[in-house]
């Protein structure tokens, strides 16, 4: 979790470096339009992250 957070803080800065005069509802037009694009990318990220998901490391117990 807090390696999640950690990714959408540092893209979130990033962007704000980059232009720090963003309309948030020029970005939120600029994300539908890449939602509309590109939605499979979402199916794919998705499998992604359910399959890496369940790996959990197993303790060995001496």
């Amino acid at each position: 979790m807090k390696k999640r957070i950690g990714g959408i803080l540092i893209v979130s800065g990033a962007i704000l470096l980059l232009n720090p005069t963003l309309d948030v509802q020029q970005l939120m037009a600029g994300v539908e339009t890449m939602l509309v694009s590109y939605w499979p990318v979402l199916l794919i990220v998705l499998g992604l992250a359910l399959q890496n998901g369940s790996r959990k490391t197993k303790k060995t117990h001496r």
